[in-house]
């Protein structure tokens, strides 16, 4: 290459030279090799650009497979003839697989590049023929990239061994399988993948323990899909809360809003969560120690009577733990 072509490339990499300003009509760099460079760096400029002859450089093949092979998205910008490209088109979907958007039909229709395109994103399927939405080793791939494309072939809804590829690759595709919301062995997929898939589950699921801790272990914040039963567990509710779930208590039955164990187990983890506690809670020294200790500010949400106490003032203040046994032991002010 020759030398201004090459301080043209090295002004655009290093941004002392914007491409709107490159001559473009000068043959050092109106020519396959350099505008190749210029593709592989910054692919979109190529097209975009006013002073750019777009429509020459888009048919031609090895300016446009540099392009691709950076941004498959830009197939887009590809003539007619080079959307209909086997080898250019194989290499966008490599890229960027939704660019199966812009092949031709032809090429939409070619399971080898289908398969190449929903193995990089799974929802490159709503781009394929209706024959390959349809095709069963097209489908498994595209689900096992992202199991939200199963919505694109609801003709598999039904297929448990596609419908378990799903799940297990994005456990929220329960949602798209409502025939295999009461299988628990998916179900269960589902809800170690995403906890909050349990929303998705049948009446007898969200009733089943095994399937719930599954889910609250995934994510506390499943605890409000399970069954009403399963929600009255205290067990159910300690383990929401010991998985970080202190936020929940907002919602749980007022009877563990005023259970020390629970509260306690919930402040230990986010100080905020006294909130939610009964005023006798409130007024807890051990409660509210713990809330303080996890976060100051949670003094705020004490009762009146321990945001005056001194034991709890100095836990604010954040002095070691060593210190402040001494002064709970000591002092005749506490009275505690």
């Amino acid at each position: 290459m020759i030398k201004k072509a090459q301080n043209v490339l090295k002004g655009i990499k290093d941004g002392t030279l914007k491409i709107e300003n490159v001559d473009f009509s000068s043959p050092e760099i109106d020519n396959v090799e350099t505008m190749k460079a210029l593709a592989a760096y910054d692919p979109e400029n190529i097209f975009f650009c006013r002073h750019v002859d777009s429509d020459k450089w888009a048919d031609e093949k090895e300016v446009v497979m540099e392009a691709v092979k950076t941004r498959g998205n830009v197939l887009a910008f590809a003539s007619t003839n080079l959307k209909d490209d086997l080898d250019v088109v194989m290499a966008a979907v490599e890229n960027c697989g939704i660019a199966l958007l812009h092949a031709s039909k032809r090429l939409q229709n070619n399971k080898k590049v289908v398969l190449a395109a929903v193995k990089n994103d799974g929802d490159a399927i709503n781009a394929a023929s209706y024959a390959l939405c349809h095709d069963k080793d097209v489908v498994m791939a595209a689900v096992k990239n992202d199991g939200s494309a199963l919505r694109y072939a609801p003709a598999f809804n039904k297929n448990k061994a596609i419908v378990m590829a799903a799940v297990k690759s994005c456990g929220d595709a329960l949602r798209y399988a409502p025939a295999l919301n009461d299988d628990k062995a998916i179900v269960m997929a589902a809800v170690k993948n995403y906890g909050d898939a349990l929303e998705y589950a049948s009446d007898r699921l969200r009733n089943d323990r095994n399937i719930v801790l599954a889910a609250i272990e995934n994510s506390s914040a499943a605890y409000k899909y399970a069954s009403m039963r399963l929600r009255l567990d205290k067990s159910i509710v300690l383990k929401a809360v010991n998985n970080g779930g202190g936020f929940l208590l907002g919602n749980v039955p007022a009877l563990f809003q005023d259970d020390k164990d629970i509260i306690l187990t919930a402040v230990k983890s986010d100080g905020n969560a006294l909130i939610f506690a009964s005023d006798r809670l409130k007024d807890d020294i051990d409660v509210v120690a713990a809330a303080v200790r996890n976060n100051p500010e949670a003094i705020d949400y004490a009762s009146q009577r321990l945001k005056k106490d001194p034991y709890i003032r100095f836990i604010k203040s954040g002095l070691k733990e060593s210190d402040l046994e001494y002064i709970r032991e000591t002092s005749h002010l506490l009275g505690h």
